[in-house]
């Protein structure tokens, strides 16, 4: 028995009666008999039949064609006419509605069964067609790659939602469209020598894909980088009768590549400076050292006098680029203390001016109750010389630089506009110039590693990325703001801590103020020429100073004196151990030891807890006499604990 249901609809009583009794004899169900239009919608929305008999004349108008246009098209029920016209016209009427058979009146049982048949073996493949495109459409609609099929002579048949949205353009502006006109490729991004990925699949019946990035060229003329792939869509005798085309945006792809390549290249870095770090850092520490003992025994009037400043100039400007390397690759170790970024501003005016030139005019705007930041104050006075050089390059020649320091108080909304910012007391340092400024695309990439709009030969690209990297470590964030041929403006929020920062006021000693009394010092140095300049320098100092290159000679000198000795001043990385563990076990024999640290080498990083848990004195190098001189003077004439 065929359980489908019928529904028919005959305006003819005796007709209908007689249809039915003809499809139930034929083991046909009849969901009922309606002889109306409005009835025949009614009752297939209640009973949900899976056929129509339909008569396409009822109560003499053709309203069938209407009822048979609606439920095929609303509910995607078969409709087969009744009809005892067979004339062109009523067939051609009857066509329109896209009718799955005619029965001609009157009815023959064959005829019928026939009919109906073909009709539902037809339904149920158009049901499973539907349905196969409805997969096929919804798995098109959500994968996240673009899909567009075209014909043999490339025309755009399909376009998924994803080709739409990179394309620019609708589904209307894209089917039935030649390919090119919606969907431009190119082969890189600066020629734009356009391409067509789908060719060569087209040509050689195989799937492909570009072995290279190719280029999309939407609507917006931006152009997206993409991966193809491209396949021949063949028919039952393997014919090519058209083309599918996959492609995805590849931009964020990419921009991971590149951050992946800058971290290697970071890292690189940071090995690179670790690796020349210790050498260069007691190369200039020698360099240095010498100079000012030079300067020290000659006169301003001398000729060399202004050769040595320059040297010393050079000196500082190599240490500065270390410690910019060692910055980035986050070699250098931070020594947190509550600090006064107005104080950092006024001791560190003196060498901006000497870095930006006279036709430069600083000004300052200090508030005079700054609150205290928790903060490494090398790497403070770091950000105001690299914003300075920054902002100097963009005023050419003449400008006013302008640093500014406030209060401020964030809140929740306040933060919407910058997705590092978070709500709380603040302390902002701001640096303003007036110079070139820059535009949206620019400021977007400036601490970017190595992104620079200067010369390569007049600048690395560093500068702002250390200024960042410092911010990102003291937990805070930087807003810019800059217009072309208005200047730019940083402000950087540092986070507000409620403890008072101590008063520090520092102006360059004379030489004589930092002379010794003839005490005791054990030097513990392994690069030859430092020592050899250490010697001198103690002497000239009138301190009694005894050498050493290694920690076991240190040890060695330390027991045949029997460990007479006021001060240690040792670097931290020794060739056969650390100095932090001479140190230990010097003070084990001598507790009234005094110790001071020092190295230029990144790895001493590592021990920098112990450093600070045994409070030793730390002295970064290179330094200078004066900086050696005092800190030893502080040390000795400090109260012991």
């Amino acid at each position: 028995m065929n359980d489908k249901k019928i529904l028919v609809v005959e305006d003819e009583h005796i007709i209908a009666m007689e249809i039915c009794d003809r499809l139930e004899k034929m083991g046909y169900r009849v969901s009922g008999s309606v002889d109306t239009k409005e009835k025949a919608i009614r009752s297939v929305e209640t009973d949900k039949p899976d056929m129509v008999l339909m008569d396409i004349m009822l109560s003499g108008e053709p309203d069938g064609l209407e009822a048979a246009d609606y439920i095929s098209k609303k509910h995607n029920i078969p409709v087969i006419f009744l009809t005892a016209y067979s004339d062109k016209n009523t067939l051609s009427l009857a066509k329109l509605t896209q009718p799955y058979g005619y029965i001609l009146k009157p009815l023959d049982e064959r005829e019928i069964r026939s009919a109906l048949e073909i009709a539902l073996y037809k339904s149920e493949i158009a049901h499973q067609l539907k349905e196969k495109e409805e997969w096929f459409s919804t798995t098109l609609n959500c994968i996240g790659e673009a899909v567009i099929t075209i014909d043999t002579k490339g025309i755009v048949i399909s376009a998924n939602p994803v080709a739409e949205t990179l394309s620019g353009h609708s589904g209307k502006q894209i089917i039935g469209q030649p390919i090119s006109s919606a969907f431009r490729f190119a082969r890189d991004e600066e020629s734009g020598t356009l391409v067509d990925p789908l060719q060569r699949s087209m040509e050689t019946g195989e799937i492909t894909s570009n072995p290279e990035t190719i280029f999309l060229i939407p609507r917006s003329g931006r152009k997206i980088p993409v991966e193809t792939n491209a396949a021949p869509i063949l028919n039952d005798r393997r014919e090519i009768i058209g083309g599918v085309l996959a492609f995805r945006d590849i931009s964020k792809k990419l921009q991971l590549e590149g951050q992946l390549r800058q971290t290697g290249k970071m890292e690189s870095i940071g090995a690179l400076a670790g690796g020349i770090a210790h050498d260069f850092n007691n190369i200039l520490t020698t360099i240095r050292g010498v100079t000012d003992m030079a300067l020290l025994d000659i006169g301003h009037d001398s000729p060399l006098h202004e050769s040595l400043e320059e040297i010393r100039e050079s000196t500082e400007q190599a240490t500065d680029l270390t410690r910019q390397l060692l910055l980035f690759s986050r070699k250098q170790p931070l020594r947190f203390a509550a600090l006064n970024l107005n104080a950092v501003i006024e001791n560190t005016t003196r060498m901006l001016y000497r870095l930006i030139g006279d036709q430069i005019v600083i000004k300052t705007d200090l508030h005079k109750d700054i609150w205290p930041i928790q903060a490494d104050e090398s790497t403070m006075k770091q950000i105001l010389l690299n914003l300075a050089i920054n902002a100097r390059d963009a005023m050419s020649s003449r400008g006013n630089l302008t640093i500014r320091t406030a209060n401020t108080v964030i809140g929740e909304s306040d933060c919407e506009q910058n997705l590092e910012a978070y709500p709380g007391e603040f302390a902002c340092l701001s640096v303003a110039d007036d110079g070139k400024g820059m535009d949206r695309e620019t400021v977007r990439q400036i601490f970017e590693p190595f992104f620079t709009t200067k010369k390569r030969t007049d600048g690395t690209g560093l500068g702002l990325s250390v200024v960042y990297g410092i911010v990102q470590g003291h937990k805070g964030w930087i807003h810019v703001d800059s217009t072309p041929g208005k200047g730019t403006r940083f402000d950087i929020y540092f986070p507000a801590v409620h403890e008072k920062a101590p008063e520090k006021t520092w102006h360059k000693p004379s030489f004589d103020s930092l002379k010794g009394n003839g005490e005791s010092i054990l030097v513990v140095e392994d690069a030859g020429k430092i020592r050899e300049h250490l010697e001198r320098i103690f002497g000239k100092a009138g301190y009694s100073a005894s050498l050493a290159a290694t920690s076991k000679e240190a040890e060695a000198i330390f027991r045949s004196k029997k460990g007479d000795f006021d001060l240690l001043f040792t670097d931290v990385v020794l060739p056969d151990e650390s100095g932090v563990k001479l140190a230990e076990r010097l003070l084990k024999n001598n507790p009234k030891l005094r110790v001071l640290l020092c190295s230029g080498y990144p790895e001493y990083s590592s021990k920098w807890s112990d450093i600070q848990s045994k409070k030793f004195h730390f002295l970064q190098k290179p330094y200078d006499i004066f900086s050696l001189l005092q800190s030893i003077r502080n040390i000795l004439t400090e109260p012991q604990h």
